[in-house]
């Protein structure tokens, strides 16, 4: 029901978190003049230093796609003229107070696009997600925005021309 809604609201771009989703969407869109953006979220197997109940990167996490099914995706993307892929998102959990897991993310969604790449899906956007840290304690310090934008930011520069892949739009929550 949530897929069909979004699809009558004109949603922009929705994101995929299993092959199931993937496989209702296509179904759903499969007689669409228009292709339905989407973005599938991904599972990077990241540990983030945060409560066990708020962390969402690993690959037990019950949101997004384990690595292990991007190629399983990617079959289904190629046989859906309904969808067309637009990005990779991943969120590793929430309350992060360092740059690294998030660094370390992008490299794991840099891989997949790099995969997707060569099987015809190029990638124009990505986001790490959200999760940077919000101090509720005296001893907790705000991360620093500005250098967490220049960080993350050079990390796809840098990520994408090690890969050879085009610059993407970079999201960040």
């Amino acid at each position: 029901a949530e897929l069909e809604q979004a699809l009558a609201a004109g949603i922009g771009k929705i994101m995929i978190d299993s092959l199931d989703e993937l496989d209702r969407l296509a179904s759903l869109t499969a007689g669409r003049s228009t292709a339905q953006a989407v973005m599938l979220r991904l599972t990077p197997d990241i540990a983030a230093d945060t409560h066990a109940h708020i962390e969402t990167g690993r690959a037990s996490s019950k949101f997004g796609f384990p690595l292990e099914a991007l190629d399983a995706a990617a079959t289904r993307l190629l046989a859906a003229p309904g969808l067309q892929l637009v990005g990779l998102h991943a969120h590793i959990g929430s309350q992060i107070f360092e740059r690294g897991p998030f660094e370390q993310a992008l490299g794991v969604l840099l891989d997949c696009a790099a995969q997707l790449h060569l099987r015809g899906l190029p990638i124009s956007e990505i986001s790490p997600g959200g999760g940077l840290g919000v101090p509720y304690t005296s001893e907790q310090t705000a991360p620093d925005r500005d250098a967490y934008v220049a960080a993350i930011s050079d990390t796809v520069v840098r990520g994408c021309a090690a890969r050879g892949l085009p610059l993407p739009r970079l999201i960040l929550e």
